[in-house]
């Protein structure tokens, strides 16, 4: 319970809200595969364009539009990014993968694509990732031949001093980055416990256009789960996001810590969404 440790919880949930919002307006407009265009992933991911992006986050009130911003030229802003409407789906077809040993070899993995069909009696499996394409002309993401699509497939491994010593692994699909920043968040910051991190309230938004048949963006909008409290739930709906109750589970992390120094592996998968951590 990150409350329990001193922190102010609406202020957190509110903020990290807002600095995914922002991520996920970058990611609608700019992520493609980099093979067929050029991805400003250098300047996305420097902190000198996130210092810029910060202003945005109002810490008192939700945004309720989208804000792309422009990484190459260095401004906070892009415009308004156009909204697409499409039938939009959930995807149900993802698991995780985890796996570390004592030779210090780490995994990290979120098996997908399951919900396509066999061909015959090959084995080949025919995935549905086409879906997550676009028609939309000159779009980083549109569909053209040999191309792969923008995917939401990102497990995780952090490292410390040149060695793994976290992995992620989420499943869920567009929830899968804002789930692992969570326990990003719930271990570096607030010392979470892998048990504690992958069972504590989480929160999202679909505040962005849906990877699967380009599903138009809801925007303001927040998820949290029907266990939060209604303080809680009332002090982030005066700031003007547009609360919606979910789950548990809301989507489904696994995590593992490794400390070399101790010689200690600990790792944990939310029971709720059926994910086990197991030793041999």
């Amino acid at each position: 319970d990150l409350k329990a440790s001193g922190h102010n919880q609406p202020q957190t949930i509110h903020v990290t809200i807002e600095a995914m919002k922002l991520a996920l307006a970058d990611r609608d407009v700019y992520y493609g595969d980099p093979l067929f265009v050029e991805v400003p992933l250098e300047q996305l991911l420097s902190p000198s364009y996130a210092e810029l992006r910060r202003p945005l986050i109002d810490a008192q009130k939700a945004s309720l539009v989208q804000r792309p911003g422009d990484p190459r030229r260095a401004v906070a802003v892009l415009g308004e990014a156009e909204t697409r409407s499409g039938l939009g789906s959930a995807a149900r077809d993802t698991t995780t993968c985890l796996a570390a040993d004592a030779a210090g070899n780490v995994l990290a993995a979120t098996p997908s694509g399951w919900s396509g069909v066999l061909a015959g009696k090959t084995g080949v499996w025919l995935g549905t990732r086409l879906q997550s394409f676009n028609l939309w002309p000159n779009h980083p993401n549109v569909i053209e031949p040999g191309k792969r699509p923008r995917i939401t497939l990102t497990p995780t491994i952090v490292t410390k001093a040149g060695r793994p010593s976290l992995a992620i692994s989420v499943a869920g699909g567009d929830g899968q980055d804002q789930a692992t920043l969570q326990l990003l968040v719930s271990h570096i910051d607030f010392s979470l416990a892998p048990a504690q991190s992958v069972t504590a309230l989480r929160f999202g938004t679909n505040h962005h256009v849906g990877s699967f048949r380009q599903a138009k963006p809801e925007l303001g909008s927040l998820l949290i789960y029907k266990t939060a409290g209604e303080d809680l739930v009332s002090d982030l709906e005066q700031r003007g996001h547009k609360v919606q109750r979910a789950g548990p589970p809301l989507w489904a992390p696994s995590a593992i810590v490794i400390d070399r120094d101790d010689n200690r592996l600990e790792g944990a998968g939310d029971p709720l969404a059926g994910r086990h951590a197991a030793g041999w």
